[in-house]
């Protein structure tokens, strides 16, 4: 395993080597020859960060749990700087008791969680150990998280990255869960960027691979016919470049060789880029292009870009969480500026279509977009926006992992604006609304399945802040309206609030009151919901926080599906600064 990790290190030292008279003439005039000079500046030892510990209880009567009972999170930020070495750390650790809503129950913990890494640097190199996330490009290694060993330098112009670990943890099947989890196998990666430039200048050259293991964990009778060992491999090309001073360029392209199953048969035929010794073609292996491009102008009084987008269906990188795949993007956007910048609009607009490879019995061509406009004046302002744009997610089906894939498209038109008015005690009144329509459609592989939902919300909210906002006081109403297949779900709000700070800049107390009354198919309830928080700073080192939340549902008619129930939910939470 430290021969494994030990891949970052020497692909650091490598690189420097061999790059070339440029990292030569570096080292010589300001680079390894000086690196230590000025390590002594400063402050021999300093230590700075904060600690949190974070609980919460939760209580249910008249239905079953909808969040675990109690669950604890212990987190913590830290740098040690010994003179100019930095070496920021950090930790999260988390269990949850799904039993009892108090922590004195030890052997009734489960899912335990626990994250630590630090990420040590000095002037132009710095290290990553334990759980970090890397971003190389956004078609390659995209801030997935590993555990394990990754190394960043850059001295003068040079612009290396390598980074070694586990990226999946092995997960079998979970045949308690409402829903079947899908096989997680373990999954072990590497990657490395060789690039030169600025950060505004730059060519960078990028290899991942990631494949997953064999673990001992997973049930004996897998199906094998629908859960696979992924193996892949990526290599991308990504660059910017200022021209003129005003014209910014853009351009990534990745290629990726993707093989469903990693235990499939070896084929003579090759479509690979790389060595055979690096990954194999195998009978699942596909081949798949990655594109994103971007000119962008910037004149005196508005700016004008142009950007196409292109991924191909099926393409895969495993060095990131998402990709919309089978999608072709073409759009222009502006931002400009109205009356003195009063007026401010930023828009994009263009064409979409999928079906890239002609696979698919149906196509769709249609127009995306987003537009915002604010306008701001003193203590007024109002903002439009609306906004056009297309999501593909696979659902899991049943127990069989049979899986659905959809085209998600929404669009969201918004409409708010505020008000403030100062009195002359200093208090300030502040009016908002705000009205948005939302409508989703998912384009399903079966018709049957698909479904469609629209969405209208609008509210109202005052707000009376006193001088030196001693106090803060509150109220809104709210209404909206949500159908999905032809189901329609109204609910009308009221509520309020108060906050008032005891001591000032220390501690404040406040409380909060909503009512709720829900209609529709099935649904005729009310809800009654309440919050009591209580922050608390003891001085600049200790901080307390204190909330507790108490729901009531009940229903309007006794016709009514909903069942009458009573949630009751505790938070304690304190954090330690140094």
């Amino acid at each position: 395993m430290i021969q494994r990790y030990s891949i970052v290190l020497v692909f650091s030292l490598l690189t420097t080597v061999v790059l070339g008279q440029n990292v030569e003439q570096f080292t010589q005039k300001e680079g390894l020859k000086n690196f230590f000079k000025d390590f002594k500046q400063g402050d021999p030892f300093k230590i700075t960060g904060n600690l949190g510990l974070n609980t919460r209880s939760y209580f249910a009567s008249g239905i079953e749990n909808r969040q675990s009972p109690f669950i604890w999170f212990l987190n913590g930020q830290v740098n040690i700087k010994v003179y100019r070495l930095n070496i920021p750390f950090s930790a999260l650790a988390t269990a949850q008791n799904l039993t009892y809503a108090h922590p004195f129950h030890s052997n009734a913990y489960t899912s335990r969680f626990t994250r630590i890494g630090a990420s040590p640097y000095y002037k132009w190199a710095k290290l990553h150990l334990g759980h970090r996330s890397m971003n190389f490009s956004s078609l390659s290694v995209a801030n997935h998280m590993f555990l394990g060993a990754g190394t960043e330098l850059n001295p003068g112009k040079w612009r290396l990255g390598g980074f070694y670990g586990r990226m999946a943890r092995t997960e079998p099947q979970d045949l308690s869960l409402l829903q079947p989890n899908r096989v997680v196998f373990d999954r072990t990666g590497w990657g490395a960027k060789v690039g030169y430039g600025t950060s505004t200048n730059f060519l960078d050259l990028i290899v991942f691979k990631a494949k997953d293991g064999t673990p001992s964990l997973l049930p004996t009778n897998l199906d094998s016919a629908k859960v696979f060992q992924n193996e892949n491999m990526v290599t991308a090309l990504n660059g910017q470049a200022t021209v003129l001073k005003r014209l910014r360029l853009g351009l990534e392209i990745s290629s990726s060789a993707f093989s469903k199953n990693a235990q499939d048969p070896v084929v003579s035929e090759r479509h690979l880029i790389h060595p055979t010794f690096v990954m194999q073609q195998r009978t699942s292996t596909v081949y798949r292009y990655a594109l994103n491009t971007t000119a962008q102008y910037q004149f005196e009084v508005f700016s004008l870009g142009l950007n196409y987008r292109r991924i191909e269906p099926e393409f895969r990188s495993l060095g990131a969480y998402f990709f919309n795949d089978d999608l072709e993007n073409m759009t222009a956007n502006t931002g400009f500026g109205l009356f003195k910048n009063k007026v401010r609009v930023n828009g994009s607009g263009g064409i979409q279509r999928n079906n890239l490879r002609g696979t698919k019995a149906t196509r769709f061509n249609r127009t995306i977009g987003s537009l915002d406009i604010n306008y701001a004046v003193k203590s007024f302002n109002i903002g439009l926006n609306h906004s056009n744009y297309t999501s593909k997610i696979d659902y899991v089906l049943n127990l069989d992992l049979d899986s659905l894939n959809a085209v998600i498209i929404t669009r969201q038109t918004a409409l708010n604006g505020s008000y403030t008015l100062t009195g002359e005690s200093k208090s300030r009144h502040t009016f908002s609304a705000n009205i948005a329509l939302e409508g989703v459609t998912d384009d399903v592989q079966e018709v049957d399945l698909s479904a469609a939902s629209n969405m209208f919300t609008t509210g109202l909210n005052y707000t009376l802040s006193t001088a030196e906002d001693r106090w803060r006081i509150n109220g809104r109403l709210n209404y909206n309206e949500n159908e999905l297949s032809n189901l329609r779900v109204q609910r009308y709000g009221v509520g309020g609030g108060v906050q008032r700070e005891v001591i000032p800049k220390k501690w404040s107390v406040g409380f909060d009151l909503n009512y709720f009354n829900s209609i529709g198919e099935n649904i005729d309830n009310q809800t009654v919901n309440g919050r009591f928080n209580s922050p608390l700073s003891i001085n600049k080192h200790h901080r307390l926080d204190v909330s507790l939340m108490y729901l009531y549902r009940f229903k309007t008619n006794a016709g009514s599906q909903s069942p009458n129930f009573r949630e009751t939910t505790g938070m304690l939470n304190y954090i330690y600064s140094f």
